[in-house]
């Protein structure tokens, strides 16, 4: 079976250096690209470090891609992260996470060159749980954000991506603590294949979408009917949000609102990314939240109310997830913004 191990093995290699090139010739303003670069780099060099003895490079090669090959789920997961959450930063937590995942992989392959004791058994048991430890962080990030999403590229985007995620996983959990001849295969073989279908699934992926719809509609196009009847579908909207003050309201969702302009939720996300210029609806709602705060706090009356009282008031519903977005919007947190008005 060296010929089929081969032709997914080299195909698999040539789809990741394919994907490479596309997301460096047309990613240079998409926020994912590092990750998914080193991505495709390092589940590459587990194509070429793990492969039977019939089709491994010459030794040097052969232990460089064995080390490199050490964080591809890593760089998965924190591709997965900056890709369907836009307010995804690289924080010393991820790298402190992506250590913890590598250093029981990287004694393994220190062991294997006889550079390190062999580890205990509870060792390996740790490198499994946290392997379905970081997809099953990947798929509920992917899940959680779907209903607020606006862009229907993406939202489509995260049931496959988990789905085909799901697949990697289980396959990975069957075939690596299987023997060396896997239901007739190489399990190196078995190990490629399974992988081979989400690699042939990015390069359709990325082949399919423009460099605008790549980047999931990072630049929406203001300005744009979206629909018959969109001025007065964006006057009922401004005046629920501004006139009604619904933004007030934490348990608003897009269904919620779609429901009270009696339109779909498709229309009214649309209405909303593409004339509005917002990509997700919490983006949406916290422009007005952190507006309204704003004008309390430059109110003489209020200078005794909590913060958290004004930005509960204001329909925040807990006092981390306020300050953050009101960092993100203003550049300030909320309290040196408020010492401003004070007298």
């Amino acid at each position: 079976m060296i010929w089929l191990d081969g032709l997914v093995r080299f195909s698999g290699i040539a789809f990741l250096i394919l994907l490479l090139v596309l997301v460096l010739r047309d990613g240079k303003d998409w926020n994912s690209k590092t990750f998914l670069a080193l991505t495709c780099m390092s589940v590459a060099a587990l194509f070429v470090g793990y492969a039977p003895a019939a089709l491994q490079p010459p030794e040097p090669i052969l232990g460089l891609s064995r080390f490199l090959d050490i964080p591809h789920l890593v760089f998965v997961w924190l591709f997965a992260l900056s890709l369907f959450d836009s307010r995804f930063r690289l924080h010393a937590v991820h790298a402190g996470i992506g250590v913890l995942y590598c250093l029981p992989i990287l004694w393994l392959r220190l062991q294997d060159y006889g550079f390190a004791p062999p580890l205990p058994g509870w060792v390996l048991i740790y490198g499994s749980v946290t392997s379905v430890g970081l997809m099953g962080h990947l798929c509920y990030v992917t899940f959680r954000g779907r209903a607020d999403d606006l862009l229907e590229a993406r939202r489509a985007s995260r049931i496959y991506f988990v789905l085909v995620i799901v697949f990697v996983a289980i396959s990975a959990a069957v075939i690596d603590p299987a023997p060396n001849q896997f239901f007739g295969l190489d399990k190196r073989t078995a190990k490629v294949l399974s992988i081979w279908p989400a690699i042939f699934w990015g390069v359709l992926w990325l082949l399919a979408l423009n460099q605008r719809s790549a980047h999931f509609g990072s630049h929406p196009q203001t300005g744009r009917s979206v629909a018959t009847g969109h001025d007065t579908l964006k006057a009922s909207l401004k005046r629920l949000m501004q006139g009604e003050e619904v933004f007030r309201e934490t348990s608003l969702t897009i269904s919620s609102l779609s429901g009270r302009l009696g339109v779909s939720q498709h229309k009214l996300r649309r209405l909303i990314n593409q004339d509005l210029g917002y990509a997700n609806f919490t983006a949406y709602l916290n422009t007005f939240r952190i507006e309204a705060v704003k004008k309390t706090f430059e109110r003489s009356d209020s200078q005794h109310l909590p913060i958290l009282t004004i930005a509960m008031d204001c329909g925040f519903n807990s006092l981390s997830t306020f300050n953050s977005a009101f960092k993100m919007l203003e550049g300030v947190t909320p309290s040196a913004y408020r010492k401003g008005f004070k007298t």
